[in-house]
Protein backbone atom coordinates (compact mmCIF):
# COMPACT_ATOMS: atom_id res chain seq x y z
CA UNK A 1 0.00 0.00 0.00
CA UNK A 2 2.85 2.40 1.02
CA UNK A 3 4.47 1.78 -2.58
CA UNK A 4 1.21 2.56 -4.55
CA UNK A 5 0.61 6.25 -2.07
CA UNK A 6 4.21 6.65 -2.74
CA UNK A 7 3.53 6.42 -6.39
CA UNK A 8 1.08 9.39 -5.68
CA UNK A 9 -2.14 7.07 -5.81
CA UNK A 10 -5.10 7.59 -3.90
CA UNK A 11 -5.60 4.46 -1.37
CA UNK A 12 -8.54 3.05 0.95
CA UNK A 13 -9.29 -0.43 2.34
CA UNK A 14 -12.74 -2.15 1.26
CA UNK A 15 -13.99 -4.77 3.12
CA UNK A 16 -17.48 -6.35 3.78
CA UNK A 17 -18.36 -3.89 6.56
CA UNK A 18 -16.36 -1.04 8.03
CA UNK A 19 -15.70 -3.02 10.98
CA UNK A 20 -12.39 -3.80 12.00
CA UNK A 21 -10.99 -7.00 11.02
CA UNK A 22 -7.68 -9.27 12.48
CA UNK A 23 -5.88 -9.78 9.58
CA UNK A 24 -3.47 -13.21 10.18
CA UNK A 25 -4.41 -12.76 13.42
CA UNK A 26 -1.66 -9.92 13.89
CA UNK A 27 -2.54 -6.29 11.96
CA UNK A 28 -5.89 -4.44 12.98
CA UNK A 29 -7.77 -3.00 9.91
CA UNK A 30 -10.15 -0.44 9.87
CA UNK A 31 -11.80 -0.10 6.19
CA UNK A 32 -12.60 2.91 4.86
CA UNK A 33 -15.49 1.33 3.04
CA UNK A 34 -17.95 -1.49 2.94
CA UNK A 35 -18.62 -2.90 -0.26
CA UNK A 36 -22.25 -1.02 -0.40
CA UNK A 37 -20.09 2.11 -0.25
CA UNK A 38 -16.87 1.99 -2.03
CA UNK A 39 -15.86 3.98 -4.49
CA UNK A 40 -14.68 3.10 -8.13
CA UNK A 41 -11.06 2.25 -7.89
CA UNK A 42 -8.96 2.58 -11.36
CA UNK A 43 -6.99 -0.98 -9.48
CA UNK A 44 -8.65 -3.65 -6.97
CA UNK A 45 -6.06 -5.36 -5.43
CA UNK A 46 -7.42 -8.42 -3.65
CA UNK A 47 -4.90 -9.67 -0.82
CA UNK A 48 -4.55 -13.18 0.14
CA UNK A 49 -3.62 -14.95 3.28
CA UNK A 50 -7.30 -15.46 4.43
CA UNK A 51 -8.74 -15.73 1.62
CA UNK A 52 -11.19 -18.68 2.09
CA UNK A 53 -13.69 -16.07 3.84
CA UNK A 54 -13.81 -13.63 1.12
CA UNK A 55 -13.95 -16.93 -1.17
CA UNK A 56 -17.16 -18.12 0.59
CA UNK A 57 -19.13 -15.06 0.93
CA UNK A 58 -21.21 -14.81 -2.56
CA UNK A 59 -22.42 -10.74 -1.51
CA UNK A 60 -18.26 -10.34 -2.14
CA UNK A 61 -17.61 -12.55 -4.80
CA UNK A 62 -20.70 -10.24 -6.59
CA UNK A 63 -19.00 -7.04 -5.10
CA UNK A 64 -15.78 -7.83 -7.14
CA UNK A 65 -17.95 -9.10 -10.42
CA UNK A 66 -19.69 -5.85 -10.37
CA UNK A 67 -16.44 -4.06 -10.65
CA UNK A 68 -15.70 -5.76 -14.08
CA UNK A 69 -16.36 -3.00 -15.97
CA UNK A 70 -15.09 0.28 -14.47
CA UNK A 71 -11.73 -1.23 -12.91
CA UNK A 72 -8.75 -0.84 -15.13
CA UNK A 73 -6.56 -3.02 -13.66
CA UNK A 74 -7.02 -6.39 -10.86
CA UNK A 75 -4.18 -7.58 -8.68
CA UNK A 76 -3.84 -10.20 -6.60
CA UNK A 77 -1.35 -11.08 -3.65
CA UNK A 78 -1.12 -14.76 -2.21
CA UNK A 79 -4.29 -16.53 -2.37
CA UNK A 80 -5.98 -13.86 -3.83
CA UNK A 81 -5.80 -15.36 -6.95
CA UNK A 82 -8.70 -17.42 -5.71
CA UNK A 83 -11.06 -15.09 -5.01
CA UNK A 84 -10.75 -13.52 -8.70
CA UNK A 85 -10.91 -16.94 -10.09
CA UNK A 86 -13.96 -17.89 -7.92
CA UNK A 87 -15.34 -14.22 -9.57
CA UNK A 88 -14.72 -15.44 -12.90
CA UNK A 89 -12.43 -12.82 -13.70
CA UNK A 90 -8.93 -15.77 -14.36
CA UNK A 91 -10.99 -18.36 -16.77
CA UNK A 92 -8.95 -18.41 -20.02
CA UNK A 93 -5.80 -17.01 -18.49
CA UNK A 94 -2.91 -17.90 -16.95
CA UNK A 95 -1.88 -17.07 -13.63
CA UNK A 96 -0.43 -17.70 -10.09
CA UNK A 97 -0.71 -18.32 -6.48
CA UNK A 98 0.96 -18.76 -2.86
CA UNK A 99 3.67 -21.63 -3.84
CA UNK A 100 1.47 -24.19 -1.55
CA UNK A 101 -1.92 -23.71 -2.60
CA UNK A 102 -0.72 -24.09 -6.79
CA UNK A 103 -2.78 -27.51 -7.04
CA UNK A 104 -5.26 -26.44 -5.09
CA UNK A 105 -6.27 -23.69 -7.63
CA UNK A 106 -5.58 -26.09 -10.66
CA UNK A 107 -8.28 -28.28 -9.47
CA UNK A 108 -10.79 -25.52 -8.26
CA UNK A 109 -10.66 -23.84 -11.65
CA UNK A 110 -9.51 -26.42 -14.60
CA UNK A 111 -10.21 -23.53 -17.09
CA UNK A 112 -7.14 -20.91 -15.85
CA UNK A 113 -3.83 -21.75 -16.50
CA UNK A 114 -1.76 -21.90 -12.90
CA UNK A 115 1.56 -21.69 -13.02
CA UNK A 116 4.38 -23.14 -10.08
CA UNK A 117 7.61 -21.56 -9.72
CA UNK A 118 7.07 -17.74 -10.81
CA UNK A 119 6.27 -14.92 -8.64
CA UNK A 120 3.71 -13.26 -11.00
CA UNK A 121 1.60 -13.49 -14.01
CA UNK A 122 0.67 -10.88 -16.17
CA UNK A 123 -2.13 -10.72 -18.56
CA UNK A 124 -2.11 -7.18 -18.87
CA UNK A 125 -5.25 -6.02 -17.27
CA UNK A 126 -5.21 -8.70 -14.08
CA UNK A 127 -1.64 -9.64 -12.28
CA UNK A 128 -1.37 -12.77 -9.79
Amino acid sequence: MEAFAFAGFKIFTVSKTQDSIISQGVLKIVPEFSIYNAPDANILVVLGGNSKVAYNDPEVISWIVSRKKQTEYFLSVCSGAFILAKAGLLEGLTATTFHTRIDELREAFPKVTVLANVRFVDNGRIIT
